[in-house]
């Protein structure tokens, strides 16, 4: 793998065959149907996402936009993060994920009533 700095908000990664094989085969984690495993991929990214995406140095082949994000959201470090979409999310909070209070009263079906 290698990454290279392109501009202030651009990059380019480039993952090797056995890059992305390993990373399709990585235990406990495996990529059944990989369309990357075994090929190489060269992705160019800036401020606006993905620009330029070559597998084995073509530009007419396709792969799993899931995949791809996947590979690439793995092999990013952390300081280009911020151009990579599947790295933004919502602040953590330590909210309830629902607005009904809790109560400790036990629950009570219909057909008991």
């Amino acid at each position: 793998m290698r990454i290279k700095s392109t501009g202030a908000n651009s990059y380019t990664l480039w993952l090797s065959a056995t890059d992305t094989y390993n990373w399709a085969h990585k235990p406990g984690a495996h990529w059944p149907c990989s369309d990357l495993s075994g090929h190489r991929a060269c992705v160019c990214v800036d401020s606006n996402g993905l620009c330029d995406l070559t597998i084995d140095g073509k530009y007419d082949q396709d792969c799993s936009g899931n995949e791809l994000s996947a590979i690439v959201a793995d092999h990013l470090p952390a300081s280009y993060r911020h151009l990579w979409p599947v790295w933004e999310s919502a602040p953590l909070t330590s909210a309830p994920l629902t607005s009904a209070p809790l109560t400790s009263a036990p629950l009570t079906s219909a057909a008991a009533e």
